[in-house]
């Protein structure tokens, strides 16, 4: 068929064309919003107030991780269950921009939303539940700190307690032939005090900046108004 066909075609069946056009345009005044989607951002910053003063010791002294477990692993579960919210947890982490600052040590999330409240509110529950979840963290560190504290004293102690047995028993500091057993009750001390004047400390995150209201950002691309649509 060449055009002139199809024009024909055409020329015999406009109503049905422009029946269908009526129809398209009607379903979209319906369907389409009168105006575009507005967005909105609230922001909250987190701050590192104290680091475990161990380099290493604590992964939570590290911005960077941080901002990896706001949006992944417990804390989106803990948000989605926290607001009740019936979708997938990622789908709620995947409106939250995270951006750790290791030179300053803080972290800030960004939460959108098509409406204020609810940015903020949303916000405040990854930044909320992302602090709980460094405190249990660092609690369980803390404690295995202190247990592995516990047995190496106890270790040392049954130690010192030998090698002075073993001492007394050869007749004391002065005898021949202990002194490389003295040498190993004075290591054996110092280690065993140090031990002892060993201090685990908690890192301590703080909310520096608490999201109060959002502000209205710039129309989505894909949201067009009712006019627009048309």
């Amino acid at each position: 068929m060449d055009p002139a066909d199809y024009l024909k075609i055409v020329q015999r069946h406009w109503k049905v064309a422009v029946a269908l056009v009526v129809v398209l345009m009607v379903a979209v005044f319906f369907v389409s919003p009168k105006q575009p989607a507005t967005v909105y951002e609230a922001d909250t910053t987190l701050l590192r107030d104290q680091s475990s003063g161990d380099s290493g010791a604590s992964s939570a002294d590290n911005p960077a991780v941080v901002a990896l477990w706001a949006t992944a692993g417990d804390v989106p579960l803990r948000v989605a269950e926290k607001l009740a919210y019936e979708g997938s947890p990622d789908e709620l982490a995947n409106r939250v921009v995270v951006t750790p600052n290791v030179e300053l040590g803080t972290v800030e999330l960004t939460a959108t939303a098509n409406n204020a409240d609810e940015a903020v509110v949303l916000v405040n529950a990854f930044a909320d539940e992302v602090l709980l979840f460094i405190t249990e963290r660092d609690a369980e560190r803390q404690a295995a700190e202190d247990q592995e504290i516990e047995e190496r004293s106890t270790e040392l102690s049954a130690q010192l307690q030998a090698v002075g047995q073993d001492i007394a028993a050869a007749g004391g500091e002065g005898a021949p032939g202990v002194a490389d057993k003295v040498a190993q009750r004075d290591r054996l001390t110092s280690e065993l005090t140090a031990l002892a004047e060993t201090e685990t400390t908690a890192t301590e995150w703080v909310p520096m900046l608490r999201a109060s209201a959002a502000t209205e950002q710039e129309t989505s691309a894909v949201a067009f108004a009712r006019g627009q649509w048309m």
